[in-house]
């Protein structure tokens, strides 16, 4: 078992550190992010829980070679995967290499836990004589008050003892007993709960809005006029405008400038000061006007565009992950 991790980190740090992990994280309203990630390696469990102080929108790319289940923490929802409002005590199983929009109405804690597929299945013949294996689309797991209660505490008491105790959560009697009650706790929710369904209006929704987030991907750069994006999703204009108001929280347009905003913010503060200028940067992210992207730059990150070309980064070396948490 590796020794767990705990990181308090600046946004862009932050960020960078859960792209690892395959999410992109879009901050959607104004103000400075404060954030907490603790990442645990178990001998069977991998465990993550992130601490955030404002509204996002994330979109998941999880690694295909492990099951995934994710939740708000206990007391705390205001989250909603794939457009569905997640209640107290709801559980998202995943499928395996999942793609799919997760966002928060304000600031949040959120956890998630991930093993092999066989490992799971494994376990819940042992506890609960089932096979557990991921489904074949990602779907929320209404678990009863009790057992929700207890994985999520268990989650919380973990990752607590990571940050506060890190060399008693790493000895091996104590990991080995604090991963047996927490796979405990994970197939009781899993065998126990009550699975929500989709209304068929919602998994079409949630593949328009995957092939949205492909297309993105595919040419971040130059993104499409909106009535050639809504031809290639195959979506009238308002129906594209009800899907991101359902997944997204915001229009599609918002959506699109915001993320212009944010990798605008990147390249600045990546940006060596004495080669690059403001107005160039803005141009490339498609800001033809440099004094409007200045004012919405400033409102939206709480600096002018050339202080953060003025903090200048070091880029870091990239480093690829092929798993989350």
């Amino acid at each position: 078992m590796r020794e767990p991790r705990t990181e308090i980190v600046e946004p862009d740090d932050y960020q960078t550190s859960l792209r690892a992990c395959g999410i992109e994280l879009l901050l959607t309203c104004a103000g400075r992010l404060t954030a907490g990630l603790t990442r645990i390696e178990l001998c069977r469990l991998r465990l993550l829980c992130a601490q955030e102080s404002m509204a996002r929108v994330a979109y998941l790319k999880l690694a295909p070679a492990l099951a995934f289940v994710t939740f708000p923490a206990e007391g705390d929802p205001g989250m909603t995967w794939a457009g569905v409002s997640l209640r107290p005590g709801d559980i998202v199983f995943h499928c395996l290499g999942e793609q799919m929009y997760q966002r928060t109405t304000g600031g949040c804690r959120w956890g998630a836990i991930s093993l092999v597929p066989s490992d799971l299945v494994a376990h819940g013949r042992a506890i609960a004589e089932q096979d557990l294996v991921p489904p074949p689309d990602g779907r929320v797991i209404r678990a009863p008050p009790s057992a929700a209660r207890w994985l999520k505490r268990l989650h919380k008491k973990v990752c607590r003892l990571a940050e506060t105790k890190p060399d008693f959560i790493v000895h091996p009697e104590v990991a080995r007993a604090l991963e047996q009650e927490l796979i405990h706790a994970l197939v009781t929710c899993l065998v126990r709960g009550e699975v929500v369904g989709k209304a068929p209006a919602q998994r079409r929704h949630a593949r328009i809005m995957t092939r949205f987030a492909e297309l993105l991907t595919s040419d971040p750069a130059s993104p499409m006029p909106m009535p050639e994006l809504c031809r290639a999703l195959g979506v009238s204009e308002r129906g594209f405008r009800m899907c991101c108001v359902e997944f997204l929280g915001m229009s599609p347009n918002l959506y699109l400038r915001l993320r212009r905003l944010h990798a605008a913010r990147a390249e600045l503060r990546y940006a060596d000061p004495e080669t690059s200028c403001v107005a160039e940067i803005a141009r490339r992210h498609g800001f033809s006007q440099v004094g409007r992207f200045a004012t919405a730059y400033r409102r939206l990150f709480g600096e002018k565009p050339s202080e953060s070309l003025r903090h200048h980064i070091a880029r870091p070396r990239r480093r690829h992950s092929a798993e989350f948490a």
